[in-house]
Formats: structure tokens, sequence, C-alpha cells
């Protein structure tokens, strides 16, 4: 259609298939509707840095958003109301709405590290466990007290999607490694140091460089500690996608566990 020269383009409605998400660590109830082409090439432009990455991530999920709970009403609500386990459901959601339910897939063999090639069913695959606790998983924190340094106790607590963006923005990492290991110790909320000279008190320590430094002080059984007391309070919960494969070389069958973030960006590609 044209007026006086200029392209002018006619009234028009999409309608975008559309999926329902339930979070296992909140319990929030969402609708998300299918990736626009717009968004999905903000996602390719958004691998350049992980930082990027996430924060572009996090904007594509919220914009997607056709129904949320009355409490999630602006982008920062988005952040400190989910949890990364929380947008593993949205992934997920948005990837199936996105690019439907059967996918190709490489899985290596455990045993003989044969590539197999394969077709899986990613609904069939598909499994979830929800926090169920009458209180909300957010409030809860854990603390731990630590057995060989005895002067020390640990918070572990659920981190929210508003923490990982403030890690990312405030830290610089020297490689992915650091950077992987400053995520996994989001779930420390603070480390508390008892102070022998004055007993009613102690140091809390909340500095994400020096949770790190005390953190790698720590003695391994006291680690494991740490990590006990986060898979029994939190870990437990969220998405797992699974598939057991035959393997076409040495025909034995393989569970394997399915990268979620791994296959999203694969999809985006391909």
């Amino acid at each position: 259609m044209q007026k006086a020269g200029i392209e002018v383009i006619p009234k028009y409605e999409i309608k975008y298939p559309e999926y329902s998400v339930i979070t296992p660590h909140t319990n929030h109830e969402y609708t998300v509707r299918a990736l626009k082409v717009s968004e999905e090439e903000a996602m390719k432009a958004s691998l350049l840095t992980p930082n990027k990455l996430t924060q572009h991530l996090n904007q594509v999920l919220f914009s997607s958003l056709v129904k949320k709970p009355a409490e999630i009403n602006t982008y920062q609500d988005f952040l400190t109301k989910n949890t990364m386990r929380d947008r593993d459901a949205l992934m997920y959601g948005l990837y199936h709405v996105t690019y439907k339910d059967i996918h190709n897939y490489d899985v290596e063999c455990n045993k003989c590290g044969h590539v197999n090639s394969v077709k899986v069913k990613f609904g069939e695959a598909f499994s979830m466990k929800g926090w169920a606790g009458e209180d909300n998983l957010l409030d809860k924190e854990v603390e731990v007290k630590l057995e060989t340094a005895e002067a020390i106790t640990v918070i572990v607590r659920q981190p929210t999607l508003a923490d990982e963006e403030k890690l990312l923005s405030e830290l610089t990492f020297s490689s992915e490694e650091e950077r992987d290991k400053q995520m996994d110790l989001l779930a420390i909320k603070r480390i508390e140091i008892e102070i022998k000279e004055d007993v009613k008190n102690n140091d809390q320590i909340m500095d994400r460089s020096n949770i790190r430094k005390i953190y790698d002080d720590l003695p391994a059984t006291d680690r494991r500690l740490i990590d006990d007391a986060y898979a029994e309070h939190f870990g437990k919960y969220g998405v797992e996608l699974t598939t057991v494969v035959r393997c076409e070389s040495c025909q034995s069958e393989n569970e394997t566990e399915i990268d979620l973030v791994r296959q999203f960006f694969r999809s985006i590609y391909e």
C-alpha cells in the first residue's frame, strides 16, 4: 500500500505459539511465546561475552512472557524473584514452543567414546522437581558450621538472577574457569568468622572476591559440607533433560543429560 509516494505497512496481527511454565524454585506460573526473528538475532549477537549473553538471555525471556504473576511487573522484579533454575524452566518452555519437540543431538558414548547422532524428543526427556515448602525458597538461609575450620560459619542460600547479573557486572574475571567458580560460589551469601577476642560478635564477609579467597583456604572436607548443604536444601529442585541412547558402535546404553543452554543456542544458529 502506498500513500503520497510513501509505502505504508497495513495493520497485521501474528498469533505466536504459547507454552505454560511453572518455575521449580519459586512456583511462579508463566506463559511464554515463541521467539521473534529480531530476538533470535539479538541472541546471536549476545554470544560475544558471557556478561552480555546472560543479560540478553534474561531480557529476551522477560520480553517473551505473555502472562506472568501479579507480583512480576518490571524486569527488575523478574530478576529479583527468579533463580537460575527457574530460568532453566523458562528456557525449556521458550525452546519447546519455538523449535518444537524433536531435535538432533550428538551423544558421546560413556564406554567407547563413539559420537552418536540421535533424535531426541524433548517432551519425553523432560522432568522437573519443584519446591513444595510453604515458605518462599528465596527467603531460606542455611547455616553451615564448618568442622575443621571451627571459627567459620558459611551461610548458604539460593541466588537469584539479580545476584547473577550483579556478579557479572561487578567482577572482572581472568578466565572462564574463574567466572564459573565465582558463579558456583553465589550460593554462599556470606561467611561469618568468629572473633576470639569478642565472642559476642562475628565478622561478616560479603565481598565476592573475599569469599572466594576464604573458600580456597578451606579444608576439602569443609567444602563438602557446604556442597552437601546446598544440594540438600536447594540443589534437588529444578529441570532435567535426560535420555537413554544405545551406542551404534558398542551397543551399550548411555543415560545422557542434555545441556539445555548448549542445545538452545545450537538451535538458534541452525
